[in-house]
């Protein structure tokens, strides 16, 4: 049997209650503390509105919103909307730790939070198709120094010095000191940094008498390198120019350094 409905008539936002005068057949019981009405937006059947559901759409008709904030429930449990700053939301969504980096995973993940990684470490991006990630720089260090003098004894001519074992790869930073002097007289040196085939750094020194030393330092950047990288010095006054290993005593007169800054 179908249930009868007599009422005054009257708008409640979108819900209708129907006069004296008009009839409304329902074709079952109302649950308790119901309406008959349509709240979705658009000409519809009437049907069973809770109480609930008709204060939130009464709650959403014509109310405005702060700028920079969403309206949404962040509360923990269900309940009313609400004008929340998209920090709150976010904090709600992925925490609250300071440093935490938030990216688009898969579709399937969507947004995720990566958390702080260990102090130092930098972020890598792993390419498109990756999530990103927390790793450590890319740096190595090598370091050669010359283990005995080596005679510039041809006018003009490079003699090899120190050198490294460092491989193809990579982009280095590469230092070097010379220790030079001439026994037979005042004399001009030039010295370089070298991977046999690019030059990293050159440069070009005297000395003031017979035996006086000179230090020449030398820096530079390389990438893939050639070969291994090393010292070369030349003497083009005299025959009598030395690299010298240990004039000071302290065993690096002569030396070379190189530091991998990255792949």
């Amino acid at each position: 049997m179908k249930n009868l409905i007599r009422g005054v008539g009257f708008f409640v936002g979108l819900l209708y209650v129907a006069p004296a005068s008009a009839q409304i057949y329902l074709p079952t019981n109302l649950p308790p503390y119901t309406l008959v009405g349509n709240l979705r937006g658009i000409g519809a059947p009437g049907y069973a509105v809770t109480m609930s559901e008709l204060a939130t759409a009464l709650n959403n008709q014509g109310v405005t919103s702060p700028d920079g904030t969403i309206r949404s429930n962040i509360s923990g449990a269900p309940g009313p909307a609400a004008d929340n700053t998209i920090s709150a939301v976010l904090d709600k969504l992925f925490g609250t730790t300071q440093g935490t980096v938030i990216y688009r995973g898969t579709n399937t993940a969507g947004w995720s939070a990566l958390p702080p990684g260990p102090a130092g470490q930098f972020l890598s991006t792993n390419g498109p198709n990756a999530n990103p990630s927390w790793a450590n720089l890319p740096i190595s260090g090598l370091s050669n120094s010359l283990g005995a003098d080596v005679s510039l004894n041809s006018i003009g001519a490079y003699f090899a010095g120190p050198s490294i074992t460092q491989g193809t790869s990579g982009t280095w930073s590469v230092t070097a000191t010379a220790t030079v002097l001439d026994t037979a007289g005042a004399a001009s040196f030039n010295c370089r940094i070298t991977d046999g085939i690019n030059v990293v750094a050159s440069s070009r020194s005297a000395s003031v008498a017979a035996s006086a030393s000179v230090s020449i330092s030398l820096s530079g950047l390389i990438t893939s390198p050639a070969a291994n990288l090393r010292l070369e010095c030349a003497d083009t006054s005299n025959t009598g120019g030395f690299m010298k290993a240990n004039a000071s005593g302290s065993l690096h007169d002569t030396m070379i350094t190189a530091i991998r800054l990255g792949n």
